[in-house]
């Protein structure tokens, strides 16, 4: 995008309207971005993936500050307000939209990097399940949602496969 005058700027959105922002300033003719990512929902004992903005209540929009109507977008729809001070919006660096862009499977969601939560041998803290409030040792990851943990049960320890959410520190 360098080599256009537009530069990408951060909209403010009003809460849960980052959809509905996007779709109104691309209505209107703005270039505008909210990365989403997969977010595990957990509620009434069941969970389900759904989609969420990676940044609650900001998405980006490319504009021309010299050409474009910028501040049309203060009052779209879903819109709170434009990042910025007196001399209009803010600029992001277009690397840190390229890269989401980038980190984006084929159906549009940002790839989060799995971080291990904890360390082979590290003391754990069951909180779900029949053993909630057990303490055990982590062993590590069994597959992407579950964990290998160590309880000791009369004097032996016990390898369970148990839910990565369902293992705090100790």
């Amino acid at each position: 995008m360098s080599g256009t005058g537009r530069k990408w700027c951060v909209v403010r959105t009003h809460p849960h309207a980052e959809i509905k922002a996007v779709e109104n300033l691309r209505r209107q003719g703005f270039e505008a971005y909210v990365p989403k990512f997969r977010k595990l929902r957990s509620h009434a004992r069941r969970q389900d993936v759904v989609s969420a903005p990676l940044f609650p209540r900001y998405c980006f929009v490319a504009l021309d500050k010299a050409c474009d109507r910028w501040h049309a977008i203060r009052s779209t729809i879903g819109v709170d307000r434009i990042l910025g001070g007196d001399s209009g919006p803010a600029n992001v660096r277009d690397e840190v939209v390229d890269e989401l862009k980038q980190r984006e499977d084929h159906d549009g969601f940002i790839q989060m990097d799995k971080k291990q939560r904890f360390s082979a041998g590290e003391p754990v803290k069951l909180i779900r399940g029949v053993f909630s409030s057990c303490s055990a040792l982590f062993e590590g990851m069994a597959d992407k949602d579950r964990v290998v943990v160590l309880l000791n049960m009369l004097g032996r320890n016990v390898r369970i496969l148990i839910e990565e959410t369902a293992v705090a520190p100790e």
